[in-house]
């Protein structure tokens, strides 16, 4: 049977990296679905979120309801195009926001592919939650915030209606921090069964001097 795998984040796990990693393999059957970023948040949450006019994305674009329902349309017409392409055995969509849907939607997610006969496999990358809670603070400092956030991971919101949607059998989790220990990429493509190439290290944390 044909299958999708669902990279769902969470975010501060590596995704940076392993989406650049992941960007325009298409091989032996394998293929990252042909959206034109390399986060495929963007494109998943505009489709199945019923918040999607105010996604902080187009809001920071300043984008109004046509525009978004405008990129709605043309993101569901390349993900249909491609999963008509009988020659692909896997596909493949990462994307940190798609554990940001609401349970609702998670389900409609996993119902969108099982109706188009693809079998749902999600991978869920967990981090210890102070390292979590370290790292995006680092983020929200590097993107100017100066004062601290109270950040809560929400393990279980994030992956609550996939395991409705799903199934538990079909939802891999894995830490991130024994991920990183014999190399992220390394051991993320023996998850997915396809060898991905080492790309340069993207959205690396900065060291406690520059912090402060």
């Amino acid at each position: 049977m044909r299958e999708v795998i669902l990279h769902i984040g969470i975010h501060k796990t590596g995704t940076s990296s392993i989406q650049a990693s992941l960007n325009g393999i298409d091989r032996n059957g394998f293929r990252t679905m042909r959206f034109a970023g390399q986060n495929h948040s963007i494109p998943i949450f505009t489709i199945f979120s019923e918040n999607r006019l105010n996604y902080h994305i187009w809001k920071n674009q300043g984008y109004n309801e046509s525009e978004i329902l405008e990129k709605k349309t043309a993101y569901e017409k390349i993900l249909e195009e491609e999963i008509r392409d009988g020659s692909v055995d896997c596909f493949i969509l990462s994307g940190e926001d798609m554990s940001n849907l609401t349970e609702n939607e998670q389900i409609n997610l996993c119902e969108f592919f099982k109706e188009r006969n693809l079998k749902v496999r999600i991978i869920y990358v967990v981090r210890e939650p102070f390292s979590f809670a370290a790292s995006a603070n680092q983020q929200h400092a590097k993107g100017g915030s100066r004062a601290l956030a109270k950040i809560n991971p929400g393990y279980q919101r994030r992956i609550s209606g996939f395991i409705k949607g799903c199934g538990r059998e079909n939802i891999s989790i894995f830490k991130y921090e024994q991920l990183i220990q014999d190399g992220l990429i390394k051991n993320f493509s023996e998850i997915i069964g396809v060898t991905l190439p080492e790309k340069p290290r993207a959205n690396e944390s900065v060291s406690a001097e520059a912090l402060a």
